[in-house]
């Protein structure tokens, strides 16, 4: 007979094994316009159109947060964010509320999809695209660097004020994306595999900390 000690170790579920950190997934992205290079986190359009990526390790609940650093803006019709599956990642960035099929920044400035309004203004070389997500109630929140969350000096993700609904794209599972607009154009996925390069607001946490990984 087991004693109680050996019996209740028994009984303790088994963790589940760790994601690999996210990266762009080499399996859904426009590879005939993008290569994918730096372990996966860098996207570079090697011709001209539009071509994008949508990462692995998709989430549909918590409070998350990742950066996009915007490496080469040739073009300023990238556009970085977050998506849902089935739609063509150059279909997204070519008309991210095509099929409401995502929400977040063109590197020219506007925020644009579904529930998207706002401007943050063009990004520079080097400029990063910081994006909070509340997936549980679907709203989301950008800035570029340091700047207002949303380009609203109300809009707060740490308070959950002043985010953009993104519940009409009707999927609770969404996925960073990012985007190509021209040849040249480029992009460094942080997911937290690394230092951020600002300050992730309280109460959040890494996308790939939700992942397990």
């Amino acid at each position: 007979m087991l004693s109680p000690q050996i019996f209740a170790r028994r009984q303790q579920p088994t963790r589940a094994a760790s994601l690999s950190p996210t990266v762009w997934n080499p399996a859904d992205y426009s590879s005939t316009v993008d290569v994918i290079s730096g372990g996966g986190l860098t996207l570079t359009a090697s011709v001209g159109g539009s071509g994008g990526a949508r990462s692995t390790n998709p989430l549909a609940a918590g409070s998350a947060y990742f950066e996009i650093t915007v490496n080469t803006n040739n073009s300023n019709a990238g556009f970085s964010g977050i998506a849902k599956a089935t739609i063509p990642p150059d279909q997204i960035t070519n008309n991210p509320s095509n099929n409401t099929a995502g929400l977040g920044v063109y590197w020219s400035g506007p925020i644009f999809g579904v529930g998207g309004s706002g401007n943050l203004g063009a990004f520079a070389n080097g400029n990063v695209l910081c994006v909070a997500v509340n997936l549980s109630s679907r709203l989301a929140w950008f800035r570029k660097n340091a700047g207002l969350w949303n380009n609203s000096g109300t809009a707060d993700p740490a308070t959950s004020t002043g985010g953009l609904s993104y519940s009409g794209m009707s999927t609770f599972t969404v996925y960073p994306f990012t985007g190509t607009g021209g040849g040249g154009d480029s992009s460094t996925l942080n997911a937290g595999a690394s230092a951020f390069a600002q300050t992730m607001p309280s109460g959040f946490s890494s996308w790939n900390a939700l992942n397990g990984v």
